[in-house]
């Protein structure tokens, strides 16, 4: 998908995580506006692998530096390195004692992910297994950027929004146990 469809499905999920952490994880206000942050930069972050992303074009170096390294939807499009960021995040947030902010790289490990399955509704797919295989996951046979990638980033956000729903319904029917 492209940055702009990468960013409003972050949005779309940075919206879920910022209310779900306020009205659930009864986070600040603060805190919760992080997270909508920290889940839209998540949802641009994976495409760091290649310069001429929107995120690749403000971190130029770094961008060519990694794509050097791994290439385009190479292990930065991997749930490896989903879940590596995400164990990161956690010891550092937990060294420094400042997990009371988990929503923070709770989010930005969601927008990753969000990214991850957008990317599954192209012909490009993700390296599912990386790097124990190179094989490509996707649901379609639709090309990065067509006129017609509406559609899966419709059905993208209304997966959010429902799995969102889901999840903040079963944690409300939990506390009145």
């Amino acid at each position: 998908m492209t940055g702009k469809h990468h960013l409003i499905a972050g949005t779309v999920a940075g919206i879920c995580v910022g209310t779900s952490a306020f009205l659930f994880d009864n986070v600040d206000v603060i805190t919760a506006g992080s997270a909508m942050a920290a889940t839209m930069i998540g949802s641009l972050f994976p495409d760091i692998d290649t310069s001429t992303s929107k995120i690749g074009k403000k971190f130029k170096l770094t961008s060519k530096i990694i794509s050097k390294m791994f290439g385009h939807r190479g292990f930065l499009h991997s749930p490896l390195f989903v879940f590596l960021m995400m164990w990161l995040s956690y010891k550092i947030f937990n060294k420094y004692d400042i997990i009371k902010y988990s929503a923070i790289w709770i989010g930005f490990g969601i927008g990753m992910l969000e990214h991850l399955f957008c990317d599954t509704m192209t012909k490009g797919g993700i390296p599912i297994f990386y790097p124990f295989s190179k094989v490509k996951l996707n649901f379609t046979r639709m090309k990065s950027g067509s006129k017609k990638e509406w559609i899966p980033l419709t059905v993208v956000c209304v997966l959010t929004v429902g799995f969102s729903l889901f999840i903040s319904c079963s944690d409300m029917s939990l506390n009145f146990l």
